[in-house]
């Protein structure tokens, strides 16, 4: 199992990065932007970092994430602007990460699903959503 987990300095990305390294069958690639206003931290992922592949990239980068998406099957979305006070100083920037960069993030898997399959119909992937309230997540 090929793994990709995307914002794999912060909290939330670097305990999936360390999840999957239990997984003897699974290689890890930990993309994060190391942003200081998002306050990821490589020391995250100091113990473990002989084991992944880490590349210093951002979800706003959609030919990368392209590239990326070819090379895996798994994917974690964990890259995101957090903070509510850093939202009402810079409301732009956190659009520009949380909102185009998740758009990115689903337009790349689409790219992958129809280079794969050569049309978009299909079953081989699905998004499941994390933290989401019930009333929003409709089950197929």
């Amino acid at each position: 199992m090929r793994v990709l987990v995307l914002g794999a300095a912060g909290f939330l990305g670097s305990n999936l990065v360390r999840r999957w390294l239990a997984d003897p069958e699974a290689t890890v690639t930990a993309l994060d932007s190391l942003e200081a206003p998002l306050k990821a931290n490589l020391n995250n992922l100091a113990k473990i970092r002989d084991c992944i592949r880490f590349i210093h990239g951002d979800v706003r980068n959609r030919p990368l994430l392209c590239e990326l998406m070819a090379e895996h099957d798994v994917v974690y979305h964990c890259a995101a602007q957090t903070s509510h006070s850093l939202s009402l100083r810079e409301p732009l920037y956190d659009a520009e990460l949380n909102v185009l960069g998740t758009l990115n993030v689903l337009e790349a898997v689409r790219h992958r699903h129809k280079l794969r399959t050569g049309h978009l119909r299909g079953n081989r992937f699905r998004i499941v959503l994390s933290d989401a309230d019930p009333a929003y997540v409709r089950e197929r």
